[in-house]
This record gives C-alpha cells, structure tokens and sequence, in this order.
C-alpha cells in the first residue's frame, strides 16, 4: 500500500476490514485496524477515523464486549456524510442487540437502515436486514 495515498489506504481497510468482520476473523480485524492507526493523528481523514471507528465496534462485537460502541461510530460516519456506512453501522448494531436479546431496541436502527439501504439500491444489506427481521419475528413470544 502506497502510504501517501489516503485515499486508497481507506479504500483498502474498507474492504480487508469489511471480509474481517464478515469472516469473524477479529485478529485480522484487529491487524487492519493498528494498519490503519499507525499514521499519527493528523494524518488521518476524518472519514477514516470514522471507519476505524466502526471497525473498533465490530471487533469489541466480535469479542462480545458488552457495548461495542456502535453509537459511536454512527455519530462519527454521520459527521463524514456516509449514508451507507451510517446504515451498515446502524444494521449491525441492529444484529448485536438482537444476539443479546434486547431485539426491541434494533426497531427503530432497522427502519433508518433500510430508508438509507432502499434509496440506495443496496440489495445485499437489504437482504440481510430482512433476514434479521424474520428471524427476529420469529424469535418473538407469542401471547397465550
């Protein structure tokens, strides 16, 4: 990676952290992110500050820390203007209250994603925030 090239240093960690997570490989996961951070402070775009910081939620979820941080890292992805990275962070925090049985919070995350996720044409994440709503349904108590 050409360490002058910010912009394709964040496209890079993007992706590599995006199979990272997506694998459930938290040591890789953890390596992109130390990659990522070694530039000193001022030499990181505020967008990939913000992607640290959704991969830093990502790797405390896949370590089940108790709160990944996720809020964090939404505020910080809106603050860039990343409408896509801002659903996607929205979606998994989504699933990680679901794991954890508080799927009653995620309601409100899954309606802004899918708004951003449908304007956006994004089928994939749709898909899978389909997948965790039906699964959350059927997860549900019914009422005797």
């Amino acid at each position: 990676i050409h360490r002058r090239d910010p912009e394709v240093v964040e496209i890079l960690f993007e992706r590599g952290s995006e199979s990272a997570s997506a694998s459930g490989d938290a040591e890789s996961l953890a390596d992109l992110i130390a990659l990522a951070t070694a530039a000193p402070i001022g030499h990181q775009s505020p967008s990939l500050v913000a992607h640290t910081l959704l991969q830093h939620a990502r790797l405390a979820a896949l370590r089940s820390e108790p709160e990944p941080g996720f809020e964090t890292a939404v505020a910080a992805l809106r603050g860039v203007g990343e409408p896509f990275w801002v659903a996607t962070a929205l979606l998994e925090h989504a699933e990680w209250l679901a794991a954890h049985g508080r799927g009653e919070e995620a309601a409100s995350l899954l309606t802004e994603a899918r708004d951003v996720f449908e304007r956006l044409r994004a089928r994939p994440r749709l898909e899978r925030l389909d997948a965790l709503q039906a699964t959350s349904s059927t997860a549900a108590p019914t009422s005797s």
